[in-house]
């Protein structure tokens, strides 16, 4: 992390405060673009886009095409504190929102958003047209109500395999949704536990075929980095997000209401699953742009940090 990076603490609502890291960016009008992590993730996973993005001239572009990159901790997670009461990706939308508009002072901004950060960049654009211009996500954020048109049968397909890897890698979500405090009095009393549990998602969650503990290019220094948030700030206010809501209030989106502003999906070959079919997509982003990455898994902006920033830049000059 470079000198112009700068972290902040600030009270949102009632004595609650939340972190975020800031970088004004190059230029003469830097757009404002918010970043949201996800889990196992934190604001770490974030922190090698910032100077591209903030910078581009640093790195072979031009100084016009800089934003200001806030990219905040979602409530719970690392140095933000914890809701009073049970939070929703809505309810941290709204968080954002307040940060951007009412402490930054922005009039509008851009952004983007992988894992939870997917849903809550995906209901910035659905709550938020009219400050939020264009949004970017890895991943679908949300669950379209389907009691309106049948299924298609590769809509079908999808539900029956998504089922299946949720059978098979889902119990981490099962387990922080229904019991969250039993699994936080282990991940709290030990660190190799703590690493065990994050570090796992890491390794099946990037390049399946590697046969390093590490697969390439994530770094020892950037994982580890990561587990000490959640070993300072704990792991349990981290899992109330999974269990606030089921799983259908979580992302569900009515069918009567789509998300209307700009936006882009890139998905990435090892991801922890297989994307929905476009018409899903579709039924939820009514101006939708699909991206397929060339290679990188679930956490890009430490795999392919690079790639990540350069499809981010691109797709917001158009937006």
């Amino acid at each position: 992390m470079h000198a112009e990076t700068q972290h902040h603490r600030v009270e949102i609502d009632e004595g609650r405060r939340l972190h975020y890291v800031i970088e004004l960016g190059s230029g003469s009008s830097p757009r404002p673009l918010l970043m949201s992590h996800g889990w196992p993730g934190s604001f770490v996973e974030l922190l090698h886009v910032i100077e591209p993005l903030a910078h581009p001239e640093r790195f072979g572009g031009d100084a016009e095409d800089g934003f200001t990159v806030v990219v905040p901790s979602l409530p719970g997670y690392g140095f933000s504190d914890h809701t009073s009461r049970p939070t929703t990706p809505t309810n941290i939308a709204s968080d954002f929102r307040r940060l951007m508009i009412d402490v930054l002072g922005f009039d509008h901004f851009l952004a983007h958003g992988g894992d939870w950060g997917s849903v809550i960049t995906t209901r910035l654009g659905l709550e938020h047209a009219d400050v939020v211009q264009a949004i970017h996500i890895t991943m679908v954020g949300g669950v379209p109500d389907m009691t309106g048109p049948e299924l298609t049968p590769a809509e079908r397909a999808w539900i029956a395999t998504d089922r299946k890897w949720r059978s098979q890698e889902g119990a981490y979500a099962a387990l922080q949704g229904s019991k969250p405090q039993t699994v936080s009095f282990g991940l709290t009393d030990s660190p190799i536990g703590l690493a065990a549990w994050i570090l796992e998602k890491f390794r099946s969650w990037t390049d399946p075929t590697s046969e390093s503990v590490v697969p390439e290019p994530l770094a020892w220094d950037d994982l580890l980095n990561n587990v000490m948030v959640y070993w300072i700030a704990g792991i349990s206010t981290a899992n109330s997000l999974y269990s606030s809501a089921s799983m259908t209030k979580r992302f569900a989106v009515s069918w009567d209401r789509r998300v209307t502003v700009p936006a882009r999906l890139l998905l990435f070959p090892n991801d922890l699953s297989e994307p929905p079919p476009r018409s899903w997509a579709e039924r939820l982003y009514a101006r939708l742009t699909i991206g397929q990455a060339s290679k990188g898994g679930h956490f890009p902006g430490l795999e392919q940090p690079a790639l990540l920033a350069d499809d981010i830049r691109n797709w917001f000059r158009m937006a």
